[in-house]
């Protein structure tokens, strides 16, 4: 079980990824990141709980949400720079030591990197889905690996990471096979959670699929088919909450 901090300690979560973490609005200058959105959903659910439990706590849990989003970068990249110094999963493991959650989400630049192939020449039947999501699910994992890797370093044997699947997309309905792919990837994820969970003494990984479904008439989807609207990230925040107080909780 994750060791409980005094009550007014701070329990750190941080969000990291791509665009979709930063929080991109297609034509809008302002980001509309999902973190701050996390942050007011886990202090409600923990005050509601409270408020059920104990009664006479009458302050908010001290819930400390940071995040950071790097658009236009893949998961590969985000392995490959795992121990740099301002961009590394491992660098945030590191300046917080008390890090009860990272959550992950990334793939989406991945897969948006493999529509030449898939609008290529030889289309979409040429396209070897096996391959390319097995290609994808390793960065991810890895990722994963070695964030947790660099947590029992720094001696943070209690941080788990959070898997957040590949969203669905308007390049995933126009292509199948980009969807297969994604599908692919999500559920090797999912299966690669429990197996590492069993086998590894660093296995803290949890998966869970992205909690928006793609539509395109859909307002918490952005026109560009790929990001989401200020209501989309604010929605992701609120139902992400509930996984990462079961997190928190365990």
């Amino acid at each position: 079980n994750q060791q409980q901090p005094a009550a007014d300690s701070p329990r750190f979560i941080f969000c990291y990824g791509d665009s979709l973490t930063f929080g991109f609005i297609p034509s809008e200058g302002e980001p509309h990141p999902y973190g701050p959105s996390l942050q007011s959903e886990l202090i409600n659910l923990y005050s509601a709980a409270s408020a059920i439990i104990a009664p006479e706590l009458k302050h908010p849990p001290n819930v400390v949400v940071r995040h950071v989003g790097f658009p236009g970068m893949p998961a590969s990249a985000m392995l490959n720079l795992v121990e740099q110094k301002d961009v590394g999963a491992c660098a945030i493991v590191e300046n917080i030591p008390t890090l009860s959650v990272l959550i992950i989400l990334t793939g989406t630049n991945d897969l948006q990197q493999m529509a030449p192939d898939i609008m290529g020449p030889g289309g979409p039947e040429a396209i070897d889905s096996n391959g390319k999501a097995e290609m994808i699910l390793e960065s991810i994992t890895n990722l994963h690996k070695a964030t947790l890797e660099c947590a029992h370093r720094v001696g943070n044997t209690d941080m788990h990471t959070l898997a957040l699947g590949i969203p669905g997309s308007q390049f995933q309905t126009q292509f199948p096979v980009a969807s297969d792919i994604a599908a692919k990837v999500n559920k090797g994820l999912n299966e690669f959670s429990s197996s590492y969970n069993k086998e590894s003494p660093h296995g803290k990984i949890v998966y869970s699929d992205f909690p928006i479904a793609y539509d395109e008439s859909d307002s918490k989807w952005g026109p560009d088919g790929l990001h989401l609207s200020a209501e989309g990230y604010d929605e992701l925040g609120e139902k992400v909450a509930p996984e990462v107080k079961r997190i928190l909780d365990m």
